[in-house]
């Protein structure tokens, strides 16, 4: 495994999302939390650093960075 990030953000967003009930005309609207964390990861000067998103405990996304110091 990648070991310790060398950095971690963590944030809670909430969505508020609305769409008719199935069996009515009436409109539900319900309040949607969601766990995002940006975990940045250094492998030192020969190798790019990594940014890693995860949502709801899921990775969605994975970014190459320049090297440190660059």
């Amino acid at each position: 495994m990648c070991g310790e990030p060398a950095q971690v953000e963590r944030k809670t967003i909430y969505n508020d999302v609305s769409a008719p009930a199935p069996t009515s005309t009436v409109t539900a609207s319900l309040t949607i939390e969601i766990h995002l964390e940006m975990w940045i990861y250094n492998f030192g000067p020969n190798r790019l650093m990594q940014r890693v998103w995860i949502q709801d405990g899921v990775i969605t996304r994975i970014d190459s960075l320049g090297r440190y110091g660059s």
